[in-house]
């Protein structure tokens, strides 16, 4: 009765709708000229603004040189050591540092890099943030206190015109936002380049107790370096990056820049006697080179979605990342692994896996379990393709919950989060293909990355590199997976625990709610959004 009550109303609340968003209070929307405005177009390397070049710089530049043509690349597996070489990286920056990020927080770890960027800031570098709004934790007035720094700038992309009530906004206008941006990359001084999956939140850094989001992260020098910077510079000069004066119309006070800087001195004063932050400057690039850290060399090429893909008007004529990935997986001749923390295939990434597997090829794919994911509705997407999957012989794995997935020191062994994890999720995105062909950046294999957001990564060519990376996998898949197993037509899901082997019938570690709520979800037509 109360369902078929409300339903005249509907047209009611729909109008209310339409007229909130057109009397909002000026101070809640931003103008939607600010989508389409004319910025001016920045030069691909910014102007130097400090003398001299850091031993840093230098280093990488007489290493590049021994190496013409050739890419240095440096992965990293641990989340302490991915934060703590973001704030090596910016501490020793000289002339510029971009930022382009999905989420990020001003918790423990955006706080620490938000005081180095100021630090770096005031010692003359330009600095330029880059930010998706719908990922973005800090206010509009916080970013426009950090944008009110003469070499600080940030701009916010595909940002909701409803800037005081978000979540009515990405209702009234989910066509256009429902496109995010969802690269990730650090470069500083146009030689140096951090890309991968990690956004900026502690679970990203094992800086949080409750959750850790196991992920891989690369640091590049060498040719890659200025197409990165490229593909930044087509970003932020995109219609759709809006900058932070448009976010409201109150701007700060000449207090409140000082005030931030005070705060976030004190957040890190508070930090230093801790054991985590004596891990982050611990960190193998904190003195480098003269540390040991080892870069390898090799082909390396930059692959990342147009701008356009985020508009809705784009069509399907804009070229995307994944059917650029498609040839260099045709190459794979025995072994093709697949790490992505949401993994959808669809019915042509089925077929596709199908001639993969004809042509006699191994397959193996390390994806989230129900009890792991931190998005269960992309599960329900996922979860109806196993027993395909299994059929036609690719071997698939989920990751256990409570298990340290990807975060190892540099020997290899088991390095926990400094402050425990009590919940563990695979973030990685990343394929290696025949031990010598590795992709890692920031497309999941799902629908919305492949057709919704924007996504940047590369692929390296090394021998070493995929070695290591395949033999990684491989551990992971024995001690912190559950293999999944047909038996007849029923999923059975064989993990190891202390040493003995164990057969779970149903989703491990879940409960029969959960169960029925995501088999439920699963019949709705809502893949092309997961």
């Amino acid at each position: 009765m109360a369902r078929s009550a409300a339903f005249p109303l509907l047209p009611f609340w729909l109008c209310l709708l339409a007229l909130c968003q057109m009397t909002a209070c000026r101070t809640a929307v931003l103008p939607a000229s600010s989508l389409a405005k004319a910025v001016p177009v920045e030069p691909s390397a910014p102007t130097r603004t400090v003398k001299g070049e850091s031993t840093l710089t230098q280093h990488v530049q007489r290493e590049v040189k021994q190496h013409p043509g050739e890419a240095g690349f440096y992965a990293i597996r641990s989340g302490v050591n991915a934060l703590g070489l973001r704030l090596a990286l910016i501490d020793r920056a000289r002339t510029s540092i971009d930022l382009q990020y999905y989420i990020w927080k001003s918790d423990t770890a955006g706080q620490l890099l938000e005081s180095r960027l100021l630090a770096a800031a005031d010692r003359g570098v330009k600095v330029r943030l880059l930010l998706d709004d719908v990922g973005i934790k800090p206010s509009d007035s916080y970013l426009r206190i950090l944008d009110s720094h003469p070499n600080i700038e940030v701009r916010v992309f595909n940002p909701l015109s409803l800037r005081t009530l978000p979540k009515l906004g990405f209702l009234l206008e989910f066509h256009r936002v429902n496109r995010r941006m969802h690269n990730k990359s650090l470069t500083v001084d146009g030689q140096l380049t951090v890309i991968g999956g990690r956004n900026v939140g502690d679970e990203y850094f094992e800086a949080r107790q409750d959750m850790d989001h196991d992920d891989l992260d690369v640091l590049v020098v060498g040719p890659p370096v200025p197409e990165v910077t490229h593909s930044y510079n087509l970003y932020w000069n995109s219609p759709a990056a809006a900058p932070a004066a448009l976010l409201t119309w109150t701007g700060p006070t000449s207090d409140d820049l000082p005030l931030l800087r005070k705060q976030l001195a004190q957040h890190e004063a508070q930090m230093k006697g801790t054991a985590y932050y004596r891990a982050l400057m611990e960190n193998p690039f904190r003195d480098w080179p003269r540390t040991p850290a080892r870069l390898l060399w090799g082909q390396a090429r930059v692959y990342c979605d147009p701008p356009e893909k985020a508009d809705v008007w784009a069509g399907p004529s804009t070229p995307h990342l994944m059917p650029q990935l498609i040839p260099l997986a045709d190459k794979t001749h025995k072994e093709l692994f697949i790490v992505s923390a949401y993994f959808i295939p669809g019915k042509d990434g089925m077929k596709y896996l199908k001639k993969l597997r004809q042509r006699g090829i191994r397959v193996v794919v390390f994806t989230n379990s129900l009890s792991s994911t931190e998005v269960p509705w992309v599960h329900c997407g996922y979860a109806k393709y196993r027993k395909p999957l299994l059929r036609m012989g690719v071997e698939l794995h989920e990751a256990k919950p409570n298990a340290s997935l990807i975060s190892r020191s540099p020997t290899g062994a088991r390095r926990a989060g400094l402050r425990g994890s009590s919940g563990a999720s695979l973030h990685a995105k990343t394929f290696v293909a025949d031990r010598h062909r590795a992709f890692i950046g920031s497309l999941n294999f799902d629908p919305r990355s492949l057709n919704l957001n924007t996504e940047l990564g590369m692929v390296f060519e090394n021998q070493e590199l995929g070695t290591r990376m395949a033999q990684a996998i491989d551990e992971h898949l024995k001690t912190d997976s559950y293999k999944l197993q047909l038996e007849g037509n029923r999923l059975v899901w064989v993990t190891l625990e202390n040493g003995k082997e164990v057969r779970y019938l149903d989703e491990p570690a879940t409960t029969w709610s959960k169960r029925l709520f995501i088999r439920t979800v699963a019949l709705l037509p809502i893949e092309s959004q997961l």
